[in-house]
């Protein structure tokens, strides 16, 4: 697979608002389907929605039956209750026979009642579903999941430079066969801000924005770049998910994917930027 069908379309804003620091509204259909036009120019098929994403599922079947598009792999996620789960109008709303993946939204869902899994489970068993799983924010939920010994296919985490709460347990979910996904690959834009350009709330990682402003700077290299190559030379991700507003943006974030060839040692020491704080790594915690 290369670099760049590693990338998969994060398609929250085809169906909501889903910006925190400049305010953007949802994407217009029209941005929507440019977007999706130049990922299928560059053979980027996987597509991540949510039932909860408004109408952004509606969204992308109009665009699967305007386009006739037939090698989509999307994976959408639920949150209700098991005796709630309808992949049916998921289905429907898409245009598709059969979902690439399926993912429980709220990992309370699953610890509340576990039966939401199974449920899943039977779907993947009539071939509605090709893999089941789940998206986390927290590693002592993957750490339950483990310890249980669920048998899911694929899991999506939030993974990037300050990010990185989960990375050791991605040796142990390749060995378990287990797909991994990754998404808030520029937390929200939160790296593109200058250390002068974010509020007290950010105090705690002023420095490490500066830090990186600054090697940005010294290599001659936009800090998207680095962003998105420092999640892609992880070889253990096999997804990478990307929220994009405008397919211009698409098309410069896919140019930067060779930036990763010209430094190479770039991302040693990139274990400093770490950060534990869920008030720095969760948007909603975010006060600005």
């Amino acid at each position: 697979m290369s670099q760049i069908n590693r990338l998969a379309i994060g398609a929250a804003k085809f169906g909501f608002d889903y910006d925190y620091l400049n305010n953007t509204n949802s994407l217009s259909k029209k941005t929507a389907y440019e977007i999706l036009d130049t990922a299928n120019n560059f053979n980027i098929n996987t597509i991540d929605t949510a039932q909860g994403y408004g109408k952004s599922e509606q969204v992308i079947g109009d665009y699967v039956r305007k386009r006739k598009i037939k090698n989509l792999n999307i994976i959408t996620k639920v949150s209700q209750g098991s005796n709630d789960i309808d992949i049916q109008s998921s289905l429907e709303k898409l245009n598709v026979d059969s979902l690439y993946g399926v993912l429980i939204h709220e990992f309370s869902d699953f610890k509340k009642d576990n039966s939401i899994f199974y449920k899943l489970a039977e779907y993947k068993a009539k071939g509605l579903i090709n893999k089941i799983g789940f998206s986390l924010y927290f590693p002592e939920e993957l750490e339950y999941l483990i310890e249980s010994k669920i048998k899911f296919d694929v899991i999506q985490v939030g993974y990037s430079i300050f990010d990185q709460r989960f990375k050791e347990y991605f040796t142990d979910l390749k060995n378990m066969g287990v797909e991994i996904h990754t998404r808030s690959t520029f937390l929200h834009g939160l790296y593109f801000k200058k250390r002068n350009q974010v509020g007290k709330h950010f105090n705690k990682v002023k420095n490490k924005l500066g830090l990186l402003y600054e090697l940005s700077m010294s290599r001659n290299l936009p800090i998207a770049s680095i962003c998105l190559n420092y999640v892609l030379s992880d070889p253990r991700i096999d997804k990478v998910i990307i929220g994009i507003d405008n397919s211009e943006l698409l098309t410069k974030n896919i140019g930067f994917i060779n930036d990763i060839n010209i430094v190479p040692d770039i991302f040693y020491g990139f274990s400093d930027y770490a950060v534990q704080n869920i008030d720095i790594l969760f948007p909603h915690h975010w006060k600005i």
